[in-house]
């Protein structure tokens, strides 16, 4: 995981997913949905890894880009397709 990290901006965020399945050993799972900087995120897997219950499992995990809204005009919305409509 921590080689995805490095395709990401430094001042990007990231979410933690999961499969949400059985597979996803506990320490995992109690990450999945949370937000963090990169920075952050290389904190929290530094020296850790994901443990499957069997040997021939692999990682469970992955992370998402979070955009947020308020970083990104108007105009490059619009170029991306993407209409918000706020009440």
């Amino acid at each position: 995981m921590l080689e995805q990290l490095q395709r990401y901006e430094p001042d990007q965020k990231v979410q933690w997913l999961t499969a949400r399945d059985e597979h996803v050993y506990p320490l995992c799972a109690a990450r999945e949905g949370k937000i963090f900087s990169i920075d952050e995120a290389k904190k929290e897997i530094e020296g850790k890894f994901c443990k499957p219950g069997d040997p021939d499992d692999r990682c469970r995990c992955c992370f998402i880009s979070v955009i947020e809204l308020d970083d990104i005009s108007d105009e490059e919305l619009a170029e991306l397709g993407i209409e918000i409509e706020i009440e």
